[in-house]
C-alpha cells in the first residue's frame, strides 16, 4: 500500500467522524451552540427559500413556504453529512484497495444508497466497509426522525406563545399607537400583563438563542416582523410610558425595557449575518420629536399626569431608546423578508 493510499485512508476516516460527529452535534445535542458547518447550512437554506419567496405572486404561497424553513434546514443537515460521509468513504475505499478513485467513489455510492450499483468488493475488508457504510444512511435519518419529534412541540408551544404576545399588544405597529390605545381603552395600567408576557419571553430568548433550536426558531422567516417591529413596539412604549408619565414607573415596563435591551444586544453580535435581497422594499420606523409631544398631548388630554420638562423627557427616551434600537436594527437586517426590509432610523 503506498502512501498515497495510507494517506487517503486516513483523510476518509477523518471526513467520515468528522460527519457523524457533526450531525450528532447539531441533531442530538440542541443545546449546545451550533457549529459552524450547521450554520452556514441553516444560512443557504434561508437564502434558498428567500430567493424561491421572491419570485412567488401569492402571499399565501410565500407563507407557506417560509413555514418549511425548520424543515429544510434538518434534511440540508443530513443531505449534508450522508455527503460527507459518502466522500469520506470514496477516499477509505481508495485506501484499502487497489480500485481507481473513480470506481471508489461509485463504491461508496452504491454502499450508502444500498443500491448495488457497485462491483462485489474485492476483500473482507472492503466487504466490512461497504456494510458499515450501508448503516449510515438509515442512522442519519433516524437521528432526523427523533430530533424532529422532540422539536415538534417545542415549535407548538413558541408558535401559542408568539400568538398570545400579538394579542396583547393588537394592531399596534409602534410604541405610540399601543400607549393610546390603552389609554383610549382600559388605561395604561393594563399594559403591565403584557410587558411581564414580553419579559418572560425575552428570558427564554436569553437561554436558547445559543442553542441549535434556539438558533432555527430565531431565525424562521416567520418571525421577522416579532423580532423587529413587535419587539421595537414593545419597548417602545414601556420607554414612553415610565419617560413621560409623573406616577411611579411601572416597574413590569421597567424589567421588560432592561431584559429587552440586554438580550438584543447579546442576539445581534453573536449571529452576524443576512439573507441575500435585492431592491428590497422599505419602511422607515421612527419616533420624531413632533410624535412625542402629540402623544404627550394626547395622554395629558386623557387626565394622565404628563412630565412638564419635554425637552428632558425627549432626551431621555432618545438616549434609552439608542440603547435597544442599534441592536434591533442589526437583528431587522438578518431577518429581512422580501416583503420589507425595515430601515431603523437611528
Amino acid at each position: 500500500m503506498t502512501s498515497i493510499r495510507v494517506l487517503s485512508a486516513l483523510i476518509g476516516v477523518f471526513t467520515i467522524l468528522a460527519a457523524f460527529y457533526w450531525a450528532a452535534v447539531t441533531l442530538m445535542a440542541p443545546d449546545t451552540d451550533p457549529p459552524w458547518l450547521t450554520r452556514i447550512v441553516f444560512r443557504a437554506s434561508r437564502n434558498v427559500l428567500h430567493f424561491l419567496t421572491r419570485i412567488m405572486q401569492s402571499n399565501w404561497r410565500r407563507s407557506a413556504l417560509r413555514t418549511l424553513y425548520i424543515p429544510f434546514s434538518l434534511l440540508a443537515i443530513v443531505a449534508c453529512s450522508l455527503i460527507l460521509t459518502a466522500i469520506g468513504y470514496t477516499f477509505l475505499f481508495y485506501g484499502v484497495s487497489e480500485d481507481s478513485l473513480s470506481r471508489s467513489y461509485v463504491n461508496s455510492v452504491s454502499s450508502i444508497s444500498v443500491l448495488g450499483i457497485g462491483g462485489l468488493p474485492s476483500s473482507r475488508l472492503q466487504t466490512t466497509i461497504a456494510g458499515i457504510e450501508a448503516f449510515t444512511g438509515p442512522v442519519f435519518v433516524a437521528l432526523l426522525i427523533s430530533y424532529i419529534a422532540g422539536m415538534h412541540s417545542t415549535i407548538n408551544q413558541q408558535r401559542a406563545n408568539v400568538r398570545t404576545l400579538n394579542a396583547g399588544i393588537g394592531r399596534a405597529t409602534n410604541g405610540i399607537q399601543l400607549l393610546e390605545t390603552a389609554a383610549a381603552g382600559q388605561g395604561l395600567a393594563s399594559l403591565s400583563n403584557v410587558w411581564a408576557s414580553w419579559t418572560v419571553s425575552f428570558d427564554e430568548l436569553d437561554k436558547t438563542y445559543r442553542t441549535v433550536e434556539g438558533y432555527l426558531l430565531f431565525f424562521s422567516p416567520n418571525m421577522a416582523s416579532h423580532w423587529t417591529i413587535d419587539t421595537l413596539t414593545v419597548l417602545d412604549a414601556a420607554n414612553l410610558r415610565n419617560t413621560i408619565l409623573l406616577r411611579s414607573p411601572d416597574m413590569q415596563a421597567a424589567h421588560c425595557l432592561e431584559s429587552g435591551t440586554l438580550i438584543m444586544s447579546r442576539v445581534a453580535p453573536h449571529f452576524d449575518h443576512h439573507v441575500l435581497s435585492f431592491n428590497p422594499q422599505q419602511m422607515a420606523i421612527q419616533v420624531s420629536r413632533d410624535e412625542f409631544e402629540a402623544l404627550c398631548d394626547t395622554l395629558a388630554s386623557g387626565g394622565e399626569p404628563v412630565i412638564g420638562d419635554l425637552e428632558g423627557a425627549w432626551t431621555q427616551f432618545e438616549s434609552s431608546r439608542r440603547a435597544y434600537v442599534e441592536p434591533i436594527a442589526h437583528v431587522e437586517r438578518m431577518l429581512v423578508t422580501p416583503e420589507r426590509q425595515l430601515s431603523l432610523k437611528l
